[in-house]
């Protein structure tokens, strides 16, 4: 009997270290533009050098569960720098993200994603709205027209299914 309560109490002295390394801490925040101070959902939030990770809520809201031993939060989003933070004892760790200026020109928002410049093979123009809204038309087709090189703008009658 005294034999079963020392190999009782080996196997939970042996056993405990590994109860201490599987604890997790839990880390949120809010993830901002650092000039307008405005929500940036979509950001990537993870542990750098490690599959763990999380994406910001419609709100810029994050939450995650890190092991205690993390030292470190990874911020990023296209066309912003990239945020790596220092956890130490904070849990609530708020992140306000600066534009990567000399990036934006290197990526082409298309209408179901989004490209490198460099791997585009076709032509890219584009319109600013400022330029449009000097203009006064009717409808945006007379706007838009002339704006862009090799660019035809044609209304049709505007019914549904109409050519």
């Amino acid at each position: 009997m005294k034999n079963l309560i020392h190999y009782t109490f080996l196997i939970a002295l042996l056993s405990m270290p590994f109860v201490v390394n599987a604890q997790q801490i839990t880390i949120s925040g809010q993830v901002t533009d650092f000039e307008d101070n405005v929500a940036f959902p979509g950001v990537t939030v993870v542990i750098p050098g490690t599959t763990i990770g999380t994406v910001t809520d419609f709100d810029g809201k994050y939450s995650i569960s890190v092991p205690t031993e993390t030292k470190l939060l990874q911020f990023s989003f296209i066309g912003m720098k990239t945020a790596t933070i220092e956890i130490g004892e904070q849990r609530i760790i708020d992140v306000a993200l600066e534009p990567e200026i000399s990036k934006l020109d290197e990526v082409v928002v298309i209408g179901y994603g989004t490209v490198k410049k460099s791997d585009l093979t076709g032509a890219v123009g584009s319109v600013k709205a400022k330029d449009l809204v000097k203009i006064t038309s009717l409808n945006p087709e007379q706007s838009l027209q002339g704006k862009v090189s090799g660019v035809q703008v044609t209304s049709t009658s505007g019914a549904p299914g109409a050519v």
